[in-house]
């Protein structure tokens, strides 16, 4: 099996606990009345990185393809009009497209205090 990546772009995934964490405080904390937080985890990571945390914990050992962009776009052209549902998107495409998706957490984690948990953990966890 071989696992396809496009796009180089870095991420900052965030457990899902920890997002219903900042919510939650966000209700509760005065400081936080009429503010917006950027919330991320603490990792900045490619998707090859993710790929690579995941394969570790599986214990797998897989293969990963660079895919060039532009035969991405055109092989989601052709899903897209396929009568069933593909995970990729010209539009999913276009979003791998941007800057990275790197946020400085500093302000949510100082005024609300949740230190989310890094990647190696949330990993830890989905896999359990």
């Amino acid at each position: 099996p071989v696992i396809t990546i496009v796009g180089t772009k870095r991420l900052q995934p965030i457990w899902v606990e920890d997002v219903a964490a900042y919510f939650a405080k966000s209700l509760s904390v005065p400081e936080a009345v009429n503010r917006t937080f950027e919330i991320a985890g603490p990792d900045a990571v490619s998707w090859e990185d993710v790929n690579d945390r995941i394969k570790r914990s599986l214990g797998k050992r897989r293969r990963m393809v660079h895919f060039p962009m532009s035969l991405a776009r055109a092989g989601a052209a052709v899903v897209e009009r396929l009568p069933t549902s593909f995970p990729m998107s010209r539009d999913a495409l276009t979003m791998l497209e941007f800057d990275d998706y790197v946020t400085d957490i500093r302000p949510a984690v100082e005024v609300l205090g949740v230190q989310p948990i890094g990647l190696e953990e949330q990993v830890r966890r989905a896999v359990a």
